[in-house]
């Protein structure tokens, strides 16, 4: 059993430090300036650096109803899909649409993150008390869950979008990795001692 729970510890150890470093790198180091940044629409630029859902579904509130008036004229009607969605505010309506979707995404993102991490916290917390208590084995299953649980949650995810919450999800990551691996390194240490006080 020793053998398995300190390849376990260190496989968890190094997977959370690991990602918790590209965490890190993506939220201060990673470059997002692009140099076509400056030819952007004015709406367009606005949509991207929006820091609030209620921002955006403003921007886009004001192209629908833009959208809904072009609608109404007749040789806007006739036109080509693909030709209205160049128009100012097809395009706007799209990108803030798409912006919202991203942002929606993240944030029911983060609320799972949030809630399978305090899952795991607890189980965790559920299986050091089994392990000391009840039966090594059965304390050590639960264990192992619960830190596998906040082991794959902190892990990365590929979301982008609105500039704010994607830093708002990577903020979330950072805190419960660095989290994760003080209580992954907490959970060792009393596994540890409780083995050699039972002894």
């Amino acid at each position: 059993m020793e053998a398995l729970k300190k390849t376990l510890f260190i496989l968890s150890v190094v997977a959370v430090t690991s990602y918790t470093v590209r965490h890190m790198y993506l939220k201060w180091v990673e470059p997002r300036a692009s140099v076509l940044d400056k030819y952007e629409e004015p709406m367009v630029d606005e949509i991207k650096k929006a820091t609030s859902l209620e921002q955006l579904e403003k921007l886009f509130s004001e192209a629908h109803a833009k959208v809904l008036v072009y609608d109404a004229v007749d040789s806007i009607k006739a036109m080509e899909y693909y030709q209205r969605s160049q128009l100012e505010p097809y395009k706007v309506e799209q990108e803030a649409r798409e912006a919202i979707h991203a942002w929606e995404a993240q944030s029911h993102e983060i609320f799972k993150i949030r809630f399978y991490w305090i899952l795991g916290l607890a189980l965790a917390i559920i299986g050091l008390g089994v392990y000391k208590k009840v039966n090594v084995w059965l304390g050590i299953s639960i264990l192992i869950t619960g830190f596998a649980e906040m082991v794959y949650w902190t892990s990365p995810s590929f979301f982008f979008g609105a500039e704010f919450e994607y830093n708002n999800l990577l903020t979330n990551k950072i805190i419960l990795s660095v989290l994760t691996l003080v209580l992954l390194v907490a959970g060792g240490h009393l596994t540890d001692t409780l083995k050699t006080n039972s002894k």
